[in-house]
């Protein structure tokens, strides 16, 4: 098995999401690095989901990706953010899209443990949500954990959205350096009892992992050298 060819992506958070899907794809991974903020919808949430007046505040764009899932902020000096590709007939390539994620978890898990930072895999069957997370998921993406995605201490830490074609899948990743609960639920259309159940949710399920950003692109590489 072949590695993954790496490089670098400069660029609007827009316009790296809006990177046409090629139709042959090889095993490639892009390290973005952003050159502007945005608040990142998933494909179907609506634009009326978020306080558009506090996100102007803030300086943040408005993009939407095309998989889906909840909003994402990605910023150029707190979010390590990186792309992977992965052809449909490659051996790590599941049709089940429950567990596609999984090898990918494993991937992170090796690149934080070399750093001394000890996550879990959540996997396909221990995604069990109640009824109101399904809703602050639909919100946020880091208000609820999916299949392949990776917590430490019980807590989030790396969000990951999957699109898919016949030529394979591209997975986004963001590990946030630093998480805020109450400056993220600021950034949504909601009644303040809302926002502050938000806050909290968050504060008890996700996390920042506080990594300098060549050391985590070095061990998220040699991590995939492995695969």
């Amino acid at each position: 098995m072949t590695g993954f060819v790496a490089r670098t992506v400069r660029g609007p958070v827009a316009e790296v999401h809006g990177a046409a899907f090629p139709e042959v794809i090889g095993r490639d991974v892009w390290f973005v690095e952003p050159v502007d903020a945005a608040v990142v919808l998933g494909s179907t949430q609506p634009l009326a989901s978020l306080d558009l007046g506090e996100v102007t505040r803030r300086g943040l764009g408005v993009v939407r990706r095309h998989s889906g899932g909840g909003a994402v902020v990605v910023e150029a000096t707190s979010s390590f953010w990186f792309d992977l590709w992965l052809p449909a007939d490659d051996e790590a390539f599941d049709d089940d899209i429950g567990r596609s994620a999984h090898w990918l978890g494993d991937v992170v898990v090796d690149a934080l443990a070399s750093l001394g930072v000890d996550g879990d895999v959540v996997r396909a069957e221990d995604v069990v949500r109640e009824e109101a997370d399904h809703r602050w998921a639909k919100l946020v993406c880091f208000a609820a954990t999916g299949a392949g995605e990776v917590v430490v201490d019980g807590r989030k830490v790396v969000g990951i959205s999957q699109r898919r074609t016949r030529a394979g899948a591209r997975f986004q990743v963001v590990i946030p350096g630093d998480f805020d609960p109450a400056a993220t639920a600021a950034l949504f259309a909601l009644a303040p009892p809302e926002r502050a159940e938000l806050t909290e949710l968050l504060g008890r399920r996700a996390a920042g992992v506080a990594l300098e950003r060549a050391a985590l692109r070095r061990a998220i590489t040699e991590a995939l050298q492995m695969r």
